[in-house]
């Protein structure tokens, strides 16, 4: 936007220095009657200058041959210039032919110089100064063969030597459908005539490319935002206008390119006119799409379509004679794009009232050079001044449109963002109930998509935590005070899980269950730094005068089943396998022997690198009737507490005594556990081994004792 600001700026006084520096500097004409051929030359200043139209002699078919000339000037044909001689040619084909025309200007000071600009005419022409020829436009001849159609601009230097002058200017056209004396000879001081045609020059130039610059600027804006049409159609008529200027008038291109075709020259002039039309009307209808008929546009459309056609595919002599379907094609336009434009000033939609200024300063400037082309008024062309202008006004509606986009997109964006910061709050909050890394635990491809039914079956190690004596516990508190304690023990037990990549299954009151897909090492990991957490707790709830509490965790690995569960109006995730209840039933064992934690064998043999952890293998328990005994082990927690540090200390003595239990030596076994109880007095795992052996001594053992205990054990 802040380009667009600074753009229009310079375009505005790039204007206004245009304005100022081609006001301070035009030149004034000086209307002179020229009757019957004959100028008698006033008394002329620096800054006038004459335009020599008016009555000249014309001789028919001569265009050298003087002597022919002067046997007929005796009574010759007079014809007001400029003209096209289409209606005074004698021949059959009225606008072929040659002829030469004469002035004669009398009260010339000798020795003053002179100067004149001779502009093309149709089509080709030679300049004489008492005979002499001075300057040239093509080749003139008797004819289409013989003779080169040519748009040139002369400027002659002329010093007399007498107090008069003949003035010739022989003209043929072959090529064109009106031939003639098309555009008044400019005479005058080399200095107003040459100085200004150099600003002049210099001026349209200067308009030309700012024309341009707006083309491309818009071009670009249309590359980022193709889908504003309006862009594009505006630098295209920009392209278009700026393409005539460098081809047309003064025919800036013949500097470059000298021997440019004419005939190309000429196509490009009939061509560009038309297409104009519908260029500016679509660029209209993609400004006010409600404003401006689409039949119209298209209508417009494809009769410039087929007049281009006509004059890329004809010679000049034809598609000239039909100018009347271009100016129908422009009339329409005209009369299309006046009626769309009053409609938008009407129902006073966005920037209508630029837009209306803008072509009502074209269509003076336009008029005001019809004026000054028939000298019924006495001034310069002006259009370039209305043209660009009226592409500044144009260029000015389409940044504001532009910044009005910039500043709604620039509005939703900030909705947007609103939005977007709401669902992301929203999602944080459904995070809270189920995790997203939860979901893609059953589809990993893609979330959106999961429905009812859907499961996946992974190889998981399950933790289970539990607090020790809950329910005798919270019937001391009101519901209000277990809610508030439950969220405590949450607070600090569950950030431990998911900081270790642990995934909450559910919360079944007090009890936590836990899923990990990194294996039995990071379960392990959670549940020791679980009891620290736990320790700590208990600390600030002795400081405050609460009860301690202690949670047991039992650990299992296997492969487990997680889905969705439910209906279509109402589903959960849920995982449903074996290894879940074991790793439940394994976490209540924890209580029977005295153990923080408890592991599946199995689970821990599957950890890579069990051996890191202090444990000791505790018992086999057949956890129902017929079910395969399952091995378990307690982990050791160093420095949690002195009961903790004595089973670690006293660990190898453990391991012997149970190593005599299986052998069936339990006078050994039992003295080896009653030195374990007598130095840690709450090893319930020791104790009961102790009375097992005992048991055994006194009513020997049980079939298939040496397997494994039962769970009712």
């Amino acid at each position: 936007m802040g380009i667009q600001v600074k753009l229009r700026s310079f375009f505005i006084s790039l204007f206004c220095f245009c304005i100022f520096i081609f006001s301070n500097n035009c030149r004034s004409y000086k209307e002179i009657q020229i009757k019957d051929g004959i100028l008698n030359l006033p008394e002329l200043t620096n800054d006038q200058v004459i335009l020599l139209d008016g009555e000249w002699e014309i001789y028919w078919n001569i265009h050298n041959d003087w002597q022919d000339l002067d046997s007929k000037n005796k009574n010759p044909l007079i014809t007001h210039v400029p003209s096209s001689w289409n209606k005074i040619n004698p021949s059959e084909n009225k606008s072929n032919g040659y002829a030469s025309y004469r002035l004669r200007i009398n009260n010339l000071k000798k020795d003053q110089k002179y100067f004149f600009k001779i502009k093309n005419q149709s089509t080709a022409y030679n300049f004489y100064i008492n005979r002499i020829k001075f300057a040239s436009a093509g080749v003139v001849g008797e004819t289409k063969a013989l003779s080169t159609p040519q748009y040139k601009v002369n400027y002659v230097s002329f010093k007399p030597k007498d107090s008069h002058a003949e003035i010739l200017l022989t003209v043929s056209n072959f090529h064109h459908a009106r031939g003639g004396f098309r555009y008044p000879i400019e005479f005058g001081s080399e200095e107003i005539i040459y100085d200004y045609s150099i600003l002049y020059a210099a001026f349209e130039l200067l308009v030309m490319g700012s024309i341009l610059t707006m083309g491309f600027f818009h071009l670009i804006l249309f590359f980022i935002r193709d889908q504003i049409q309006s862009y594009l159609y505006f630098s295209i008529f920009c392209f278009i206008n700026a393409l005539r200027i460098f081809i047309l008038d003064n025919f800036y291109i013949t500097y470059f390119i000298p021997n440019i075709s004419w005939e190309l020259l000429v196509k490009l002039d009939y061509a560009t006119t038309p297409i104009l039309a519908p260029v500016f009307l679509e660029y209209l209808r993609k400004m006010y799409p409600n404003d401006v008929q689409r039949l119209g546009s298209k209508l417009v459309f494809y009769a410039s379509l087929l007049s281009a056609i006509i004059t890329l595919l004809t010679p000049p002599d034809f598609f000239t004679s039909i100018l009347y379907l271009n100016n129908a094609i422009v009339g329409l336009a005209i009369f299309l794009s006046t009626y769309a434009i009053l409609k938008i000033n009407h129902y006073r939609r966005n920037q209508s009232k630029l837009l209306l200024v803008g072509t009502v300063i074209l269509m003076l400037f336009a008029v005001h050079d019809l004026l000054a082309g028939s000298r019924i008024i006495e001034d310069d062309l002006k259009l370039p001044i209305g043209l660009f202008l009226f592409f500044v006004i144009q260029s000015i509606i389409l940044s504001k449109r532009n910044s009005e986009t910039f500043n709604h997109a620039l509005e939703l964006s900030e909705e947007y963002q609103k939005i977007s910061q709401d669902l992301e709050q929203l999602n944080r909050n459904y995070s809270k109930f189920v995790s997203r890394e939860y979901i893609k635990l059953i589809n990993d491809s893609n979330i959106l998509k999961l429905k009812c039914g859907d499961f996946s079956s992974k190889n998981l190690s399950i933790l289970s935590s539990d607090i020790r004596g809950f329910t005798s516990f919270s019937e001391q508190f009101s519901p209000q005070d277990n809610f508030r304690f439950l969220n405590a023990y949450l607070k600090r037990v569950v950030p431990v899980i998911t900081q270790n990549n642990g995934h909450i299954e559910k919360f079944i009151g007090d009890a936590v269950i836990a899923l990990f897909t990194e294996g039995t090492n990071k379960a392990i990991d959670t549940a020791i730094e679980m009891h620290r957490v736990v320790n700590d707790y208990n600390f600030y709830r002795i400081k405050k005068g609460n009860q301690a509490i202690s949670i047991g965790i039992g650990i299992h690995h296997g492969e487990t089943l997680l889905g969705i569960l439910g209906e279509e109006e109402r589903m959960q995730t849920s995982a449903v396998s074996e290894s879940i209840y074991l790793a439940s039933v394994i976490e209540g064992l924890t209580k029977k022997y005295g153990a923080k934690i408890l592991v599946s064998v199995d689970a821990l043999y599957a950890s890579d690198s069990f051996d890191r952890f202090p444990y000791r293998i505790v018992d086999s328990v057949r956890l129902f009737k017929g079910a395969e005994p399952i091995g378990i082990a307690e982990i050791l927690l160093e420095g949690l507490d002195e009961t903790s540090n004595l089973k670690i200390e006293y660990k190898e003595i453990f391991e012997r005594a149970v190593y005599y239990f299986l052998l069936g030596d339990f006078q050994e076994s039992s003295n080896l556990f009653e030195t374990m109880i007598s130095q840690i007095d709450q090893d319930e795992a020791a104790r009961l081994y102790y009375e097992r052996s005992q048991k055994y001594l006194k009513y020997g053992a049980p079939p298939d004792w040496e397997t494994s205990s039962s769970f009712e054990d």
